[in-house]
């Protein structure tokens, strides 16, 4: 049998939602420096509203996901899987990791959210992460199957 891909990662399809932010904005907001959290989607409105006039970055993330955008960037095959909600973050990861080079065979999932995560970078380039998994917690062995 042929092998198709050169690695085939498994991981939680997160969009990053990238701000830049003053350090006095994590004291005011009473988050932890450099921290990553789970929250919920409502806890991500909060701060997406409080930041509402910054700029945002959205890239398709999750750790895995970085790992297996940065083989097919060296010119590697690579293919994923993970879950994805029937949204616009949904559309938006399958759009950019088939852009990336990185091979999704994954439906989106009707009725769930896709992962997300808020991502507080200080003019250090330090991370504070407030991260909703979505349906990337719903993940199991039903979702792994073999490629053709």
């Amino acid at each position: 049998m042929e092998r198709k891909f050169d690695v085939y990662g498994i991981g939680n399809a997160i969009v990053d939602l990238q701000l830049r932010i003053a350090e006095e904005d994590l004291t005011n907001l009473g988050l932890e420096k450099a921290a990553m959290k789970l929250v919920e989607t409502a806890d991500q409105a909060k701060l997406l509203q409080y930041f509402s006039e910054r700029e945002l970055n959205h890239a398709s993330g999750g750790s895995a996901a970085n790992t297996m955008i940065g083989i097919a960037q060296l010119g590697g095959t690579v293919g994923y899987g993970c879950l994805v909600g029937d949204d616009t973050f949904g559309r938006f990861y399958l759009d950019e990791m088939r852009r990336l080079g990185v091979s999704l065979r994954t439906s989106p999932v009707s009725g769930k959210e896709t992962g997300s995560s808020v991502i507080l970078i200080t003019p250090d380039a330090e991370r504070t992460m407030n991260t909703h998994l979505g349906v990337s917690a719903d993940f199991n062995e039903n979702n792994v199957s073999e490629i053709d």
